[in-house]
């Protein structure tokens, strides 16, 4: 799902709750000795259903160009019913693949 190459792209997004933590930046090379962490994107709100939209708008608003990500991934997760009605569990991740 991930995986190494140059970053052409790199825009994080902005905006009330969100925040990135990133070791990369467009210009670096992500290594085939890279660690599958290219970033966090941390998001919060008053409640769930305000976290849960600013999270979509978070991973819309995040790209990178170049290496595989899972961004794809994210942006089907927080558009799941399950998953957004917050009764899932760990599995929902084998069901969504």
């Amino acid at each position: 799902m991930i995986g190494p190459g140059a970053i052409t792209t790199w825009v994080e997004p902005t905006g009330e709750g969100v925040r990135v933590d990133a070791g990369y930046a467009a210009g670096t090379t992500v290594t085939p000795h890279y660690d599958s962490l290219m970033a966090k994107l941390i998001v919060y709100g008053d409640n769930r259903a305000q976290a849960l939209e600013r999270a979509r708008a978070a991973v819309a608003g995040f790209q990178i160009v170049g290496p595989k990500n899972n961004l794809p991934f994210f942006a089907e997760l927080l558009d799941n019913a399950e998953f957004r009605s917050g009764d899932y569990d760990t599995g929902i991740v084998s069901r969504l693949r």
